[in-house]
């Protein structure tokens, strides 16, 4: 399993002559959106590939040098599907009413018809190049703007953290990674930023997903590395552990949950404090939660809430967590402002552990590791600290 990768080419330029056997007709833009395609399905030729099938602006020339058309891609990805020359798999996208459903990208895969032509068009695994190196780094509008990407500022931050995110993707390709004999092949781990501010400054966000992020947490536990079983360490209540990491320069310790406030359910604490955190007031806060315990909430909840006010809940868990209780009710840039701290947090433990030649996959703030290194892993998560206090 491999996400398609702009940078990749055969090195040629395919005709329409070439691709008749394929479709009779092809734009130009086409052409060269099939041939960076082919370039990924014979380099991955042992997998799937994995790309994104709702129609979206196109990548900047940044991170697609080739300057290849998403609509032309999908068209040029329709036609090979069509020919019967791969195996296409539609992917599936969360519904903002349903937190619960797992996104999935789309997927390809070259058939024995789609081999015969990269071999006939001389595309091999061998002819394919990178264009230049990947970026890992991205910058998206929000999505009541078209959450399209942009372009973003460097600054020491987005440096060293593209550092960062280069030589953990190439120390992961070092490993062997699966899951069910499903390989993840030389992995591209990005990670994806939002311009709250129109700053056009890395600041809010910062978490990566695609691959294992698209495998549910029941499945995770068959992925191996290197062949060995593995184990998952992920922080309790990280929301809070990040606030408390901001406030004191330390979390609250390893089997501590800080969703546990007393005599209230640890889902709807948990539910509550992300509404506390991405809405500016406690009025707003109120109907968010009000939403979600109309159309998501069970049985149980429901009949809970029903003997308390929501303000209740929300005056325990700041009588709960005083230390921290400034950061709720600030709204949603100060949300993913937090978020971004989590992500940071997440990625220089992945980074320490890296150094040590220990191999981690991240899950948002799960960890997944070999058995034999998850009490290593258990340490560094609670003992790499960098200073947050000034966010």
């Amino acid at each position: 399993m491999a996400l398609l990768n702009l940078y990749l080419t055969s090195n040629q330029s395919l005709s329409k002559e070439q691709l008749v056997k394929v479709h009779p007709r092809w734009t130009q833009k086409q052409l060269i959106a099939i041939e960076v395609i082919l370039a990924n399905l014979m380099f991955y030729q042992d997998y799937k590939v994995l790309f994104e099938s709702r129609n979206k602006a196109n990548v900047l020339p940044k991170y697609n040098p080739l300057g290849v058309g998403h609509k032309a891609m999908l068209g040029a990805i329709e036609k090979l599907s069509e020919g019967n020359f791969i195996k296409l798999t539609k992917g599936i996208r969360r519904l903002q009413k349903d937190e619960e459903t797992i996104p999935m990208l789309s997927e390809m895969q070259l058939k024995a018809k789609g081999l015969r032509l990269c071999l006939e068009l001389n595309i091999t695994a061998e002819s394919v190049q990178r264009i230049e190196a990947e970026h890992h780094l991205y910058l998206k509008e929000p999505e009541e703007k078209g959450g399209r990407v942009i372009e973003y500022v460097e600054d020491k931050y987005s440096l060293a953290t593209e550092k960062l995110m280069t030589e953990y993707n190439d120390f992961l390709r070092q490993h062997t990674i699966k899951c069910k004999g499903e390989v993840f092949d030389n992995p591209l781990i990005k990670r994806s930023y939002r311009n709250l501010d129109n700053s056009k400054l890395l600041k809010f966000g910062g978490r990566s997903g695609g691959l294992w992020h698209q495998i549910g947490k029941e499945e995770r536990k068959f992925i191996t590395i290197n062949g060995v079983k593995t184990a998952s360490c992920d922080y309790k209540s990280y929301v809070i552990n990040i606030l408390y990491l901001i406030e004191t320069s330390q979390m609250l310790g390893r089997g501590i949950d800080g969703y546990a406030v007393e005599g209230i359910p640890r889902e709807i604490v948990k539910v509550m404090v992300n509404r506390m955190l991405n809405n500016a007031s406690q009025q707003g806060t109120t109907l968010a939660f009000s939403k979600w315990l109309e159309t998501l909430a069970n049985k149980e909840q429901r009949f809970f809430m029903k003997h308390r006010t929501i303000a209740s809940v929300q005056k325990a868990i700041l009588a709960h967590h005083p230390k921290i209780a400034h950061h709720f009710f600030k709204g949603k840039a100060h949300g993913q402002r937090i978020a971004w701290v989590e992500a940071n947090a997440v990625f220089t433990v992945a980074q320490q552990l890296a150094l040590m030649g220990v191999p981690v996959l991240t899950v948002h703030d799960e960890f997944i590791c070999k058995k034999e290194d998850e009490e290593l892993v258990w340490e560094v998560m609670y003992s790499t600290y960098v200073d947050y206090k000034n966010i």
